[in-house]
């Protein structure tokens, strides 16, 4: 900070000239009170005899004690002034201008006190003994203005003797809670001037601005209150909007809510904000909701679109299997950033692709959940941080639940946010696994006609094959097998079969070996040779020495076994349930089909079944 910030500030907020008395002394120069006239600081320029550079103090009329209660490197005894009242300022680049400027005001407010105060002036009294005098105070406070300083509105002489200069450490603090203070006793205030001037600040606040500027502002506000709505400098319009946050100029929440609406309509909608603006207010007001506990859809319309998106996304894919294959689709299209198919292309592969793609996911996110959405994470909630707010409102601990996934927990003290929060890391493993998902899915359903490079495979291909190889077995009809009844299925059926025989066939079967137990031994297993699954050389399931054997074979290479079976006079769906009981230990699955006629080899066992009956074609 330089001494031209300051004379610049002094000018542009309290109309005080820089003033040179000295003409054999350039380097100083004063700054006056606009009333009293006494000097507020005095100022210094000097050359540097060592470096040559010019060297900039100055003595401040704000008192001494401020060097006791900051630590400040750039606040120094007085350089030239004596007494109390007076504080020295080094300018440097280490020169907070926030202090400097708090200090320059309070001085200014001080000594405007000191000159609205009634004064006196005392007479000597006489020696003469033939009169008699007495002391007689003489009022100025009835003193008319100077004509070079019009009038203030009383109104604003008392707000503008509420500010408190803490000089805390946390200067923003102090900043909000002067505004809420002056804010609150200017909350009904009206009036009426021209316009004249333009008002330009960060962070503004009513300490920011001059006594012109403030009737300015006033006028505006006033006029906009009645819904007479016109362009201000932008300054002005974030006052407003602060007013309003801090339920200055509000019945309730609700109706600060409502007035906060109707600027954002009529206003920042109407073109008289910019862009910035309408994502400020857009997110005070979201914020705004959540302190006051005000209806969910409404905190939600004004939040971040794109977090709001994402979080009813990740509600979906929190519990995948609670929601339908499309939304599950349109959930993990949005947190992998990918477009989901076209509408002509899933009307050409069908459902299926959407019911595979959705399994995938739930397959993915219920194995590996951590690495595709992350986990909640707890962090502090920075609720209109970056606006004037002074938290005056209920301290009763309490919860808002912004979205499925968000939830935000007001302590007493402080705001505490939960939700997910997806890094960088993580969008990067995200867009790898959906590219791997759409490489595999486009393979299985052939969407290409044209052969593409394969690409490079990932640590995830394994989870998106067993999703795939899982997917295709829930597919398949469910057959159970009751196994406590076979014993009485094989009973009836020898029954039947016996009833059903003539005299010769009675004589041939009764050549035919006992039938051995159940149970087959370890002898009769297919062992494994070179390679190789051969069957055992006897049967003892069927009592039947090879019979299996003939009947596969006939069905491998004609499909049809039936010459075989009606031969031995075999029921069909028998001789098909000891066969698949036979060859279990193999396959773990039935290897042939029965309608109740015919038996059939199941296709996706012919294969194996040729090299282990060693057919060759």
């Amino acid at each position: 900070m330089t001494l031209a910030d300051l004379t610049t500030y002094a000018l542009e907020k309290y109309s005080i000239p820089e003033e040179h008395k000295w003409e054999k002394f350039p380097g100083f120069s004063v700054l006056c009170h606009p009333i009293s006239q006494k000097w507020l600081a005095l100022l210094i320029r000097k050359q540097d005899g060592t470096t040559g550079k010019t060297v900039e103090k100055c003595d401040l009329r704000c008192g001494r004690v401020f060097l006791k209660r900051q630590k400040y490197d750039f606040l120094t005894e007085p350089t030239r002034e004596k007494g109390d009242d007076w504080l020295g300022i080094d300018f440097n680049e280490r020169t907070d201008s926030k202090i400097v400027l708090a200090l320059f005001d309070f001085a200014y407010q001080n000594m405007t006190t000191i000159a609205h105060e009634p004064s006196a002036i005392v007479v000597p009294k006489q020696t003469d003994n033939t009169k008699v005098y007495t002391d007689t105070p003489i009022d100025f406070s009835r003193r008319p203005p100077r004509t070079s300083q019009p009038m203030d509105p009383p109104k604003i002489q008392q707000m503008q003797r509420l500010y408190e200069y803490g000089f805390m450490d946390d200067y923003y603090k102090n900043k909000c809670e002067n505004f809420y203070r002056q804010g609150k006793f200017m909350e009904d205030y009206e009036d009426d001037v021209d316009w004249q001037t333009k008002f330009s600040h960060y962070f503004p606040t009513y300490h920011d601005m001059n006594t012109t500027q403030l009737r300015e502002y006033f006028t505006w506000r006033t006029r906009f209150r009645k819904g007479i709505v016109y362009q201000t400098t932008t300054s002005f319009a974030y006052v407003y909007v602060y007013e309003l946050l801090n339920l200055i100029g509000a019945k309730s929440a609700q109706d600060a809510l409502d007035k906060l609406e109707f600027f954002y309509a009529k206003y920042i909608d109407a073109g008289y904000g910019d862009a910035s603006m309408a994502k400020n207010v857009s997110q005070w007001i979201a914020h705004f909701c959540i302190i006051n506990d005000i209806q969910q859809e409404t905190a939600q319309h004004y939040f971040n679109a794109k977090d709001i998106k994402t979080d009813l996304a990740l509600s979906i894919l929190e519990h995948p299997d609670e929601h339908p294959d499309d939304k599950v689709m349109e959930a993990w299209s949005i947190i992998a950033r990918r477009k989901q198919p076209s509408a002509q292309l899933l009307k050409k592969i069908g459902e299926k692709s959407i019911a595979l793609y959705a399994a995938v996911v739930r397959h993915l996110i219920n194995g590996i959940t951590p690495k595709i959405i992350g986990r909640k994470k707890v962090h502090t909630a920075r609720l209109l941080q970056n606006a004037i707010y002074y938290d005056a409102g209920d301290c009763t601990p309490r919860k808002y639940a912004l979205t499925p996934v968000r939830e935000f927990t007001y302590t007493g003290e402080q705001w505490y946010e939960e939700s997910y929060v997806l890094l960088p890391q993580q969008t990067t493993i995200i867009k790898i696994i959906a590219k791997a998902i759409d490489k595999k899915l486009t393979d299985y359903f052939k969407f290409h006609k044209k052969q593409t490079a394969t690409a490079s495979p990932t640590v995830y291909d394994q989870y998106i094959n067993a999703a795939i190889k899982e997917y295709e077995e829930s597919l398949r009809p469910k057959i159970e097998v009751d196994l406590s009844s076979l014993t009485q299925i094989r009973e009836d059926s020898a029954t039947t079969r016996d009833s059903l025989l003539t005299d010769e066939d009675k004589d041939w079967s009764a050549g035919i070996p006992a039938r051995q137990s159940d149970t087959p031994s370890v002898e009769t297993r297919a062992v494994e040779t070179h390679g190789r699954a051969s069957l055992p050389s006897t049967d003892t399931r069927a009592g039947m020495p090879a019979l299996h054997t003939q009947i596969l074979r006939a069905l491998l290479t004609t499909g049809d076994a039936s010459a075989i079976i009606k031969a031995n006079h075999l029921m069909p769906t028998v001789i098909a349930e000891q066969i698949n009981e036979a060859y279990y230990d193999q396959f773990a699955d039935n290897i042939v089909d029965c309608d109740g006629e015919t038996i059939t080899i199941v296709e996706d066992y012919r294969e194996e079944l040729e090299e282990m009956l060693d057919y060759n074609f």
